[in-house]
């Protein structure tokens, strides 16, 4: 029986330990487990994301042709070197970046001659007259070359050479080499012109299958990393690894078969976590950290403090319990601070789960924050692109209100500098106009300027020392004009004419004539994008009929110069659109000089960013350090602001501090429940201890005998029918104490005798 007796009294104590103590300590340590897991999967995230926007930044090598051209228009412009030096300085780029990415290069001057190349030149003078050749027409496309230097320049570059692939390496969209030979056994070629010095740029065929420039890009990301991430690529020939243990090679080399598999974003293997990105069927980037590198260091202190805490109070309860249960120890704990233990305990467990769940749910709604502002944020600079519309709108109204006075006076007097003057005047002032008014019979054209008369050599002075480009752009403006007003009067036009126009514009636009008569027809008085070569601006087209006239008489062509009217309206607004409730910044890039802010281009990570953008805005959340604070970045390349790269940024720090407001809103939330804890605690052991001390009182009042105390009414719960027991019990005793003093007074005092 004792035996038994004894084993149940063990059994209640390690159920008591188990409720009271480990439970607890599960609770506690699935919380810091948690808690690490979570910390690891947010470092983990924000790695993804940081090597997601460098990827996105990486997709300029999916064609390597792509990279040659974006990569060396980017380095070797004239807002990127500086003029007085420029001969040092790209001397010093072209070795540079031959000894990274393996081409041969040539740098010419017009008044020097070659200045220095990467290969020997066997025939110096041929290569002196294609460089010049290329120069020249890098200048100028309507530069005159003449049979020979052509000839030299087909020689040395190529049997195919075709001046006006050399545009191609800055188209925006799709950019390309200069292919001269067919065949490939002569290098493409890249040429460009930065303060007066021709650099053609000689890049094998062979080289644009290499992974050089690649490995340079990614070099340059893990130094501005400080080291974090280490980067694999798999090429055609093999791997190519950084200087990392055999061990780690063979993991990275099995998480590319893993991918090639399944083609997913991130393998883990035993030591490294690998984030493979494709960029084309020969190559394959696998960026990696190892796993040890994910630390939880913000986790220790308070995980060794919980501990210390955990293991006293296990010592604690379990000497109070095993002194209570086991060894049947009289209980010196009051009743209060038992009732206080208890009331703790009971809603200190729901509060650590609920700490734990809540900062979960504040990790998500940070996600969910992010999503949310990255949305509102794309939409605010959406509608701020649309705005410059505005400003088309008022520049288009002030010509509508200009061209009625112009056709007033033309009809009562010939075209002259006082009337295209007074008609350019009242043009808005929010661009700089560029007019061309073209008669349907004469040969004079009404410039912003004035009036120009070639026949008789009549010319605004600033029009005197007017380029062969600018020269051939007007005629071109006049025939077209005067074509144009032919077509929609209804007059002949001969077959030659008619034949030299459709030439001329099929050139121009990469439109068929039917087309292009439509399309101006139907936008006549609108804005469209008109020009010749390179030079295409927003215009007007239109047509003016004199008072009186049953015809079109004059053919109008106003062109607004783009990045000059996009950069005065993006100075004037931006700082406007800055000021709003979201707090979002705009900046608008382009180049050193029509940046928004200017100091904006001079940042690396803006740049970098602006790089990656396209004309639709991305869904992936990209975070940005500016000006020393971070940003969640969001942007695309302007639809309407074109030729500028539009960059949304929100401060981070507007979300963390919603955060952290909450994260606090929770402690206090948990430090008022104690609090009600304690007080609830409080005031049930006063509604216990009240009624004790009431009964120990009346205790005390039988211990002396004094039979009239009375309980006062205790409720009606237990200690109230306790106490109208007492109450009872009292009265008998008092009723005997009042019997016995009776008979004391009525029977004698003296010992009755026995008879002896």
């Amino acid at each position: 029986m004792i035996a038994n007796k004894n084993l149940q009294k063990a059994l209640y104590w390690l159920l008591f330990m188990l409720c009271f103590v480990g439970l607890p300590g599960l609770l506690v340590v699935y919380g810091f487990v948690y808690s690490n897991e979570q910390s690891r999967q947010n470092q983990l995230q924000k790695h993804g994301e940081t090597l997601s926007s460098f990827y996105q930044n990486l997709q300029q090598f999916a064609n390597n042709e792509a990279f040659y051209c974006n990569f060396l228009n980017s380095r070797f412009s004239n807002s990127s070197i500086a003029g007085k030096k420029a001969r040092e300085t790209i001397s010093k780029r072209l070795a540079e970046f031959r000894q990274q990415l393996n081409f041969d290069y040539i740098l010419y001057s017009q008044e020097t001659g070659i200045a220095t190349s990467s290969f020997a030149l066997d025939d110096a003078r041929e290569w002196e007259l294609a460089m010049n050749t290329l120069a020249r027409y890098s200048q100028s496309s309507d530069s005159k070359i003449s049979e020979e230097a052509f000839i030299a320049a087909g020689r040395l570059l190529g049997p195919q050479l075709n001046l006006e692939h050399l545009d191609r390496s800055r188209n925006p969209e799709e950019p390309h080499l200069m292919y001269p030979d067919s065949t490939f056994k002569k290098p493409m070629i890249w040429a460009g012109m930065v303060h007066g010095y021709c650099i053609v740029i000689l890049v094998k065929a062979s080289d644009l299958e290499s992974s050089n420039g690649v490995w340079k890009t990614v070099n340059e990301f893990i130094s501005s990393t400080n080291g974090v991430y280490r980067f694999s690529i798999a090429e055609k020939s093999g791997f190519r690894h950084p200087d990392i243990p055999s061990l780690l090679r063979g993991q990275v080399e099995e998480a590319l078969r893993q991918h090639e598999q399944g083609k997913q974003s991130q393998i883990q293997t035993r030591d490294l976590i690998v984030f493979p990105v494709f960029l084309n069927h020969g190559l394959t980037v696998l960026g990696y950290i190892e796993k040890a590198s994910l630390t939880t260091d913000r986790l220790v202190l308070p995980s060794i403090l919980a501990a210390i805490f955990f293991l006293i109070a296990s010592v604690i309860a379990g000497r109070y319990s095993y002194g209570l249960i086991v060894r049947e120890m009289p209980d010196n704990l009051s009743l209060r601070w038992k009732l206080r233990i208890l009331f703790f305990f009971a809603n200190g467990l729901p509060l650590i789960v609920l700490f734990f769940i809540g900062s979960d749910f504040l990790d998500q709604k940070r996600d969910n924050l992010l999503r949310e502002m990255h949305d509102k944020g794309i939409q605010f600079v959406q509608d701020f692109d649309e705005k410059i519309e505005i400003e088309y709108a008022k520049a288009l109204t002030s010509k509508k209100i200009a061209e009625k006075d112009l056709i007033e006076k033309l009809s009562t007097q010939p075209m002259n500098d006082e009337v295209i003057k007074s008609f350019t005047g009242k043009l808005s002032r929010n661009a700089d106009w560029k007019v061309v008014l073209v008669a349907s019979r004469s040969h004079l054209i009404g410039t912003e300027e004035g009036v120009i008369d070639d026949k008789k050599g009549i010319m605004p002075a600033s029009y005197k020392n007017s380029s062969e480009q600018s020269l051939s752009q007007r005629e071109y403006t006049r025939k077209v004009g005067q074509f144009f007003l032919d077509k929609i009067n209804g007059t002949k036009v001969s077959d030659k004419a008619a034949t030299e126009i459709e030439l001329l514009l099929e050139s121009v636009t990469q439109k068929p004539l039917v087309n292009f008569i439509f399309e101006m027809l139907r936008n006549r008085g609108t804005f469209i994008e008109w020009g010749f070569g390179r030079n295409i601006h927003p215009s007007i087209l239109d047509t003016m009929r004199l008072k009186g006239s049953k015809t079109a008489d004059y053919f109008f062509v106003a062109n607004i110069r783009r990045l000059p009217f996009q950069f005065d309206f993006l100075s004037t607004y931006i700082p406007q659109a800055n000021r709003n409730q979201l707090g979002m910044k705009i900046l608008a890039i382009n180049d050193v000089r029509f940046t928004v802010p200017k100091e904006a281009f001079f940042d690396t990570s803006v740049r970098d960013f602006a790089a990656t953008l396209t004309t639709y805005p991305a869904d992936e959340i990209r975070f940005m350090t500016y000006e020393d604070q971070q940003y969640l970045a969001m942007g695309f390349e302007g639809k309407y602001i074109k030729e500028y790269k539009l960059i949304g940024l929100y401060p981070l720090e507007k979300i963390d501090a919603i955060i952290r407001t909450q994260r606090r809103q929770l402690i206090v939330f948990a430090i008022l429940s104690l609090l009600m804890t304690l007080a609830l605690s409080q005031v049930l052991s006063q509604s216990f201890l009240v009624p004790l001390h009431l009964l120990t009182a009346g205790a005390h009042a039988i211990e002396n005998k004094n039979f009239k105390h009375r309980l006062p009414d205790l409720g009606r719960d237990e200690f109230g029918s306790m106490g109208g027991i007492f109450n009872d019990v009292m009265i008998d005793l008092e009723e005997l104490s009042v019997a016995g003093a009776i008979q004391e007074q009525l029977l004698p005092q003296q010992q009755i005798e026995t008879g002896r």
